[in-house]
Order: C-alpha cells, then sequence, then structure tokens
C-alpha cells in the first residue's frame, strides 16, 4: 500500500485561494482507507441492468483500433437492441469483490464465476476507490474546481501504466492487465469522495471489449453505511464490433455480514441449498435424468422488474415417477428454481426469460432437480396444426441447464398458473 505522504506529494498545483489541495485528497484518502475496513462487514443486492447497442452502420470495422478511431470523430449510429437485467449479492473479501446470486446460500468468487453471457464489470462495491487510493495511483493531479450537478468540487487525474496495474479484464481463459486513466471530484468542505470516473487506454490486441468507461456517483445524502457505496454506477462497453453495452449498477437492502469465515468456493459435499438460504443435509440423491414432468407457477412474473438471480417457485402438475413407474413426488409437491436470464428485445418486441429448477420439495426433504425444457410436445403440437418449423431455443452456454421460453411483446407478465413441460438431466459436477 502506497503512503499517504507518497501519494500526495507528486502533481499537486497550489490553490491560491480556499481550502488547499493537499488537505482535501489527505482526507478523502483517509476516508477511503476506513471505508475498506468496513465494507467486508457488509453485503448488499446488486442489480445491473444491461441494455444492448448494435451499429446502425452496414459495414462492420475490423479490430478494435479501427473500432477506437471511429468513436472518436464522432461516435457512430446506434440502436437499442436489447436490454436484460441481473440481481447479485456482493461483498468484500481478501483479493476484491466476491458474488453469488442474490439469496443464494454461498458466496461463488469474482463475477465470472457466477454464470454470465455479455459484458459486466466489478468494482464498484468498493475496489475501484481502494485500488485507485490505495494501491495503484502513485501521482494525483489537481485540475481545479469544477461545478457537477450544482456543486462546487475538487477535480484531480490521474493516470496508471499498464506495468503498475490491478485493472484487469477477464475473456475466456484470459486475464489481462489495463491502463487506465481518469478523475476523483472531492467536496472541497470535507474531502467526500461524490464522483469517480475510469476509463480504460486503448486496447490493441487481445479478446473482450476493446474499452470501457465507467463512472461511480456518490450520493450527497446519507446512506446509513459506514462505508462509501454509490448510489448509482454507469459502466460502457465499446465491442470490437463497433457496438456498445451499457451498464447501470444500483445497490440496495445493504445488510452487516460478519460471515468470513462461513463464506465456501464450492459446495461442501452432501449439502444442498435449503429455505431462507440455509444449507440443510440431503438424504437422497438428486432427481435421476431422462423423467418428464410438468410444472405450473405459483406466482406471475412481471419481466419488466424481473432479474436473472431472482428465485420462482412453482408445483408439479402430475406425479414424478421414475422409469420404472414408481412415484417420487406426488402432485402438487413444490419446486423452488431461479431466473438465469430476463431479455428484452427492442426489434421484433420479443421477451426471454430462462427459468432453472433447483430443488424439488418432498415432503420435509428438498432434493437438488436440474432439468431442460422438454421440447417434444411442442414439436408435437407443432405438427398437429402442420407446422413444420420449430425453433427450439437453448440456454447459453454460460447459464447452465435451464428452459428457455419466448413471449411476444415489450411488456410481459408470466401468469401465475403458466404450465411447462420439463426433463430431468444429471447434474453438472465441478
Amino acid at each position: 500500500m502506497t503512503s499517504a505522504a507518497g501519494l500526495l506529494a507528486l502533481g499537486l498545483l497550489q490553490a491560491g485561494t480556499g481550502p488547499d489541495p493537499g488537505d482535501v485528497l489527505r482526507q478523502a484518502l483517509l476516508k477511503v482507507r476506513a471505508s475498506a475496513n468496513r465494507a467486508q462487514d457488509y453485503t448488499c443486492v446488486e442489480t445491473v441492468e444491461r441494455r444492448w447497442y448494435t451499429r446502425m452502420a452496414p459495414v462492420v470495422p475490423a479490430g478494435c483500433p479501427l473500432v477506437l478511431d471511429e468513436w472518436r470523430d464522432p461516435p457512430p449510429g446506434l440502436r437499442h437492441s436489447s436490454t436484460d437485467r441481473l440481481r447479485l449479492d456482493v461483498t468484500v473479501a481478501k483479493g476484491g469483490e466476491i458474488y453469488s446470486w442474490a439469496g443464494a446460500s454461498r458466496f461463488e468468487s469474482g463475477i465470472d464465476t457466477v454464470g454470465l453471457a455479455g459484458p459486466i464489470g466489478s468494482g464498484a462495491f468498493g475496489s475501484y476507490l481502494d485500488t485507485i487510493f490505495l494501491t495503484d495511483v502513485k501521482r494525483f493531479q489537481f485540475e481545479g474546481h469544477n461545478l457537477v450537478d450544482g456543486y462546487d468540487l475538487m477535480e484531480y487525474s490521474f493516470r496508471v501504466a499498464k506495468s503498475d496495474s490491478h485493472y484487469f479484464q477477464k475473456a475466456g481463459n484470459s486475464r489481462d492487465a489495463m491502463g487506465y486513466f481518469g478523475s476523483v471530484f472531492l467536496d472541497p468542505a470535507n474531502g467526500d469522495v461524490v464522483q469517480l470516473k475510469v476509463e480504460t487506454i486503448d486496447q490493441s490486441a487481445g479478446t473482450g471489449p476493446c474499452q470501457s468507461e465507467t463512472t461511480l456517483q456518490f450520493s450527497k445524502t446519507e446512506t446509513g453505511l459506514p462505508f462509501l457505496l454509490p448510489g448509482h454506477a454507469r459502466q460502457r462497453f465499446v465491442e470490437p464490433s463497433g457496438g456498445q453495452v451499457e451498464n447501470i449498477t444500483n445497490f440496495s437492502a445493504c445488510r452487516e455480514y460478519r460471515g468470513e469465515s462461513a463464506i465456501t468456493f464450492d459446495p461442501p459435499t452432501g449439502l444442498f441449498s435449503g429455505p431462507a438460504g440455509k444449507d440443510v443435509p440431503s438424504e437422497h440423491a438428486p432427481v435421476q435424468a431422462g423423467l418428464s414432468f410438468t410444472l405450473e407457477l405459483l406466482e406471475p412474473i412481471d419481466t419488466s422488474s424481473a432479474a436473472a438471480g431472482d428465485l420462482f417457485h412453482a408445483r408439479l402438475v402430475r406425479p414424478l415417477r421414475d422409469a420404472k413407474g414408481r412415484t417420487l413426488a406426488r402432485a402438487g409437491a413444490l419446486v423452488d428454481g431461479i431466473l438465469r436470464r430476463v431479455q428484452s428485445v427492442v426489434s421484433p418486441q420479443e421477451v426471454y426469460v430462462v427459468l432453472a429448477p433447483r430443488t424439488l420439495r418432498s415432503g420435509e426433504q428438498r432434493v437438488p432437480l436440474t432439468a431442460m425444457r422438454d421440447w417434444s410436445k411442442v414439436v408435437q403440437a407443432s405438427r398437429d396444426r402442420r407446422r413444420l418449423r420449430v425453433p427450439i431455443l437453448m440456454p447459453y452456454p454460460d447459464e447452465g441447464p435451464g428452459g428457455v421460453f419466448r413471449f411476444s411483446g415489450q411488456h410481459v407478465v408470466v401468469p401465475r398458473g403458466f404450465h411447462s413441460d420439463w426433463r430431468t438431466v444429471a447434474a453438472k459436477t465441478k
């Protein structure tokens, strides 16, 4: 960790009048350091809305250098193509932020381990401030006063070379450090961090987005939390195709969490998720593969507010029987599952919902249940209506087993009582 003296001694211009820039920066440094120590005692729900934009121009540039040159002078026309929404739990452990689906019984590791398709960033919960103030930046340059949202703030710029950076981009199995630059805006009255802007330095090689821009907006009102948490975060990714993905992140339901010793990165043997996020012993093996069943939703899914990570609840329409006809669960037995995708497409107006059953409640037991949508009945129904072509919709590879459902319209509510056909599959093992 770089010392306060080392951080503040370089690059500061004399203000002449008003608060001393060095004093204000020292106040901010102390607050960020205290916040880093306190954030690890809390967890929050992080909701991310991702807006996807595609190029309107028919010709696609070849590679990031050409894409970024085109964006500078000026950005090309884009059209909003789709939106999806994610809901995660986040906390801080040694090494940075860790994530899980909201309400899960255990945390995974980095955000890439949760299982998501498409670009998404981490760091808004605290890692950006920690990395910039306490690790990477050796020199802040005082740029003067700026009026931001009606507040007179002091701006400090910074720049970090790739060789000194702890800002990483992951794509597939590659993990590359990225150089970056930006500005932090401080309240001259008390050294509060009000806004942080970060932009990666042009990437000319490798995979993943060509460039990303991040803005964290810290609320001027009291959050009631003993650590710095942005009220709003925006991140933009420039894709090699010339398109763009914009992530809007908000935090809610923050609560104290002093369970670092209970954080695990693999499920314990013989346990599965029980009620209220608790792990309970499993006396039964997962439901065997190849069995057909029908589910009925017990509550509606409003796709205008639902997110990947939300739970759903259903029940068996008919008894679940094994290959020998023996009853494994009676009609009406409850099934718990998770939404793995809620995606709205602009044109044509369609909504995609991916459901993934997780457990079957049989009496007092909760048995692991993994299933895919059973398309055989859909195909047969189409043949009965003399339709020759049936689109078979499959989950993205990162989503795991589940069922993809497509609905026409923009604001769709999947109704209570909605029926769907399924077939059990073997659970994926690590």
